[in-house]
């Protein structure tokens, strides 16, 4: 197997920086210099780059190593169980994030008992990949159904051979890299965080009411009981992480705080989506 080399090429088209300029810069940092020393005394060597233009070199050949580093941990790991293949090496050896390289990874990583796992030990995955590939062996389902009934395995009835059948299939589709990052990014693109103002019950020892406490811009539910107030929920618009606003940062993490806090008691805290200004 191959070793991975990075491409500094890449890097530099990235960072939109002369090549030879990067080249010879990370050859500085692998030395041990210090990026001060260099902006200061390798101007020479470096171009000219600046301080800032250095960093960033330095950022991105970290990272780019390590995940050079993983995808030659992941194909000694899938070459050892015999199931690596070239295209999916040359898929492993392409990945251009980390995502993308643990999705391709997840099939063929070692997995804890799971109920799929525990359905492919009572012999139900040839039936799971016939109804995956619609194969006409499997036109009759109730026939193979009742077929794999065995009490000795746990399947007492072809219901049970079908839901373990289901969770085989849904195992499938769960460890599809194409499908995982296609959701990805429809959930980045579209995703709405939606929060519902519940008014809390008269609480029978302080016998504080529910609107007393909404007036704070706290919503409170106690569990179990479902909620009572009919107000329209308030959607808001999941932004972009890039553009994460500080302030709403702060009250999503106080929020989150609050939640776990209440969560010894029984009773959900979620705080009005409302940014509070953070303090110096």
């Amino acid at each position: 197997m191959n070793s991975i080399r990075i491409d500094l090429g890449h890097v530099a088209r990235d960072l939109n920086l002369p090549t030879p300029s990067v080249e010879r810069t990370v050859a500085l940092l692998d030395e041990g210099n210090t990026v001060p020393f260099i902006t200061r005394y390798r101007k020479d060597h470096t171009g000219g780059l600046d301080e800032e233009q250095i960093r960033s070199i330095q950022f991105v050949v970290a990272k780019m190593r390590q995940l050079a580093d993983r995808k030659q941990t992941i194909l000694k790991s899938i070459e050892s169980q015999g199931k690596l293949t070239p295209e999916l090496a040359n898929q492993i050896q392409n990945a251009t994030t980390p995502k993308r390289l643990e999705d391709l990874y997840l099939p063929f990583k070692p997995k804890k008992q799971t109920l799929a796992t525990k359905a492919r030990e009572q012999g139900l995955e040839p039936l799971a990949v016939e109804i995956l590939e619609a194969n006409p062996a499997a036109a009759d389902l109730e026939a193979r159904l009742t077929a794999l009934v065995n009490p000795e395995k746990e399947l007492a009835t072809s219901t049970d051979v079908l839901q373990g059948v289901g969770y085989l299939i849904a195992e499938r589709f769960g460890e599809n890299a194409e499908l995982r990052g296609r959701l990805r990014r429809i959930f980045h693109r579209s995703g709405r965080l939606v929060c519902t103002k519940v008014e809390a019950p008269v609480s029978q020892e302080t016998g504080e009411s529910g609107e007393r406490k909404a007036e704070s811009g706290v919503a409170v539910a106690i569990a179990p009981e479902a909620p009572k107030s009919e107000a329209a929920p308030i959607t808001a618009e999941v932004p972009a992480i890039e553009a994460a606003d500080p302030a709403t940062e702060a009250s999503v993490v106080d929020s989150a705080t609050s939640s776990r806090r209440s969560a010894r008691t029984g009773t959900l805290v979620v705080r009005a989506f409302q940014p509070s200004p953070i303090r110096p």
